[in-house]
């Protein structure tokens, strides 16, 4: 047993300050020589660091090459030459532009002789002028390319019921969706224009093969007569004297153009689809006589429709 007693550290001396900071304070249990080696380590640590924030450590950099300058783009136009505004597209995927013309290099073109389709021919506006060279009618395969100023065809004509001796189960007549009774007849025409899927033609009459002899003088003027192909000019009459005759220079198929009281009516301008299923190409005019029927049509047939009635 201690001398302490059993009450263990009773009547034991209290240790002094200094006793007590170094048991607080193990670090400084050492003696006055480790001390003062711990105060110049600690300077020295400081004099490194304040080195080493004034004079930091650098990393080797690589050389490096010098970019040169590109030019700047010079910015486009918001308009057009024609003054319309640009929008711009959306990019696309894939490589475009000069990249795409040297990696495409090696695809061979087209020959220069064959037609390639267009997109503006796909789908056809009316009004572009344009019609593909391969369409071609349903029946007898007449191209739509063919269907030009002076050619005559022939094809249905419709047309209301007026004479009351017709009835229902006579040929051509039918009843149309309207009610009334229809009339279908063919009858030839002289194309007189083209523009996109549409043809302007002017019909062919002879009027139960009698000519304009049973019609009034007044309307003859309306009228050009047609001299048959073959037939010299001193073997045909012209039906309307103040006005030119006009010449068949070439005839088709079987169909003929014979008749010498043929006249076309250029002041009853109709239009129609160049996809005609029933359409047969049977002649057509000599270039003098198609310029003067193109003149009749748009230039004549004016000044008589604009004519007062005496």
């Amino acid at each position: 047993m201690s001398r302490y007693g059993a009450y263990g550290n009773w009547g034991k001396k209290e240790p002094t300050k200094e006793k007590a900071d170094q048991m607080s304070q193990p670090w400084r249990r050492g003696s006055a020589s480790t001390a003062v080696e711990s105060q110049e380590d600690r300077q020295r640590r400081d004099n490194i660091a304040n080195q080493t924030r004034s004079n930091p450590i650098k990393e080797t950099e690589a050389p490096s090459t010098p970019v040169p300058e590109q030019p700047k783009p010079e910015a486009s136009p918001k308009v057009d030459e024609q003054g319309f505004e640009k929008v711009r597209k959306k990019s696309t995927k894939g490589i475009t532009g000069e990249k795409a013309s040297a990696a495409l290099s090696h695809v061979p073109h087209p020959p220069a002789n064959i037609d390639t389709f267009v997109s503006t021919q796909a789908p056809i506006r009316r009004g572009s002028g344009l019609a593909p060279s391969d369409k071609k009618t349903k029946e007898h395969g007449v191209f739509w390319s063919e269907q030009v100023p002076g050619i005559i065809v022939r094809h249905y004509h419709y047309c209301r019921v007026k004479d009351p001796n017709m009835r229902l189960d006579d040929p051509g007549v039918y009843r149309g969706g309207d009610g009334a009774l229809w009339h279908r007849k063919w009858r030839y025409y002289l194309i007189i224009r083209r523009w996109g899927e549409t043809v302007a033609e002017i019909p062919i009459y002879t009027y139960g093969d009698r000519g304009l002899a049973m019609k009034p003088k007044n309307i003859h003027c309306e009228f050009l007569s047609i001299k048959p192909f073959r037939v010299l000019s001193t073997d045909f009459v012209n039906q309307s004297p103040d006005n030119p005759v006009l010449s068949v220079e070439k005839q088709f198929g079987r169909l003929k153009l014979d008749r010498l009281t043929m006249v076309a009516r250029f002041t009853e301008i109709q239009t129609r689809s160049l996809d005609c299923d029933e359409l047969v190409v049977v002649g057509k005019l000599d270039e003098k006589s198609t310029q003067v029927m193109v003149e009749c049509a748009y230039g004549k047939s004016a000044e008589i429709a604009w004519k007062p009635s005496t």
